[in-house]
């Protein structure tokens, strides 16, 4: 929202203060009420989240296509891709959930893994 502020009049769109206004509100939810249902509440939020932000890169490389049309079909495929992922994420939330809980555990593996090889080869 200061970014929207912050720029000339003429440069400014309503749609990033919507997006700030969304993000500003999730954000609040978050860290009011975030604890109480974390496992299903957290990857339903980030699931509209993203689509909320696909919409808003699929407009956005819609009109720098104009201007560039490379870059503005790679904006939109990207935000195409932003949409399914986040129907995927806000149809399965608890999948989801264990996904990222599987993705942090081999995270931590790989690192537990490296830390012990670095210390023999030392």
């Amino acid at each position: 929202m200061v970014a929207y502020f912050s720029v000339p009049k003429e440069l400014r769109s309503p749609i990033y203060l919507c997006q700030g206004i969304i993000n500003l509100l999730l954000a609040v939810y978050l860290i009011t009420y975030g604890f109480i249902a974390l496992p299903i509440v957290i990857p339903t939020i980030l699931g509209i989240w993203l689509i909320v932000e696909s919409f808003v890169a699929f407009f956005k490389g819609n009109r720098l296509g104009l201007i560039f049309p490379i870059i503005g079909n790679h904006i939109m495929w990207i935000a195409i891709l932003t949409f399914v992922l986040g129907l995927v994420i806000l149809f399965n939330p608890v999948a989801t959930g264990v996904f990222v809980i599987y993705l942090i555990a081999f995270a931590f593996l790989i690192a537990g893994f490296v830390y012990i090889i670095e210390a023999f080869h030392k």
